[in-house]
């Protein structure tokens, strides 16, 4: 077994699917910009490449074009180490890919737009700091970045989301929110570090 890595637009992903891979140790798969394919075509070749090659530390994958937004449907029978998104990707798709792959170590996305945030969130309890008890998540996810625009999504969204995620995720030791200073989690981390011990671990830049 070994490793593979590859960067180029769909069209190189659709000769990559027609080619007979090996069974790897890493694939690493990164496409740029251009080169058409509806996302949901996109996502489907990626994951049939995945599929087929079974890499057994799991798969890398960056999206560098922004009109291909993850669809966590299209990515739920593969298994994901690495994911990087420059389309915009709300909150529940964020949940659901969490929730749905159990070996992410590294999830980075570069335009989250968290839109309605999802009932499961408190809200409420977490802007004021009170007592909730939410199960963790099984997940490796060790580091997330998220980058946003406070002209157009509220901030208070995006870190109660955040937040949240944190709470669920013991396996998390780096947590990066651009335009969002790290002191922004002082008391949240703060008031519920005996709660969750391992808040503790987690840099937050």
């Amino acid at each position: 077994m070994g490793s593979l890595r590859v960067r180029g637009t769909y069209g190189t992903f659709q000769r990559l699917w027609a080619t007979t891979l090996p069974r790897l140790d890493n694939l690493s798969l990164s496409m740029t910009s251009g080169g058409g394919g509806k996302p949901a075509e996109v996502l489907g070749t990626l994951s049939q490449i995945i599929a087929r090659a079974k890499p057994r530390f799991g798969a890398a994958v960056e999206i560098e074009d922004r009109e291909v937004a993850v669809d966590p449907a299209h990515i739920a029978g593969v298994q994901l180490a690495d994911l990087q998104v420059a389309a915009p990707t709300s909150a529940e798709t964020l949940l659901a890919v969490l929730g749905g792959q159990p070996r992410i170590r590294s999830l980075s996305l570069a335009n989250f737009a968290p839109g309605q945030v999802p009932a499961e969130v408190p809200v409420a309890e977490l802007a004021a700091g009170t007592a909730v008890e939410l199960a963790p998540y099984a997940t490796q996810l060790e580091s997330l970045y998220i980058e946003f625009r406070p002209s157009l999504h509220p901030a208070e969204s995006v870190l109660a989301v955040a937040q949240y995620v944190m709470l669920r995720t013991p396996s998390l030791r780096r947590v990066e929110l651009r335009s969002l200073p790290g002191r922004s989690f002082d008391a949240f981390l703060q008031q519920y570090r005996a709660a969750y011990p391992h808040l503790a671990s987690i840099l937050v830049k």
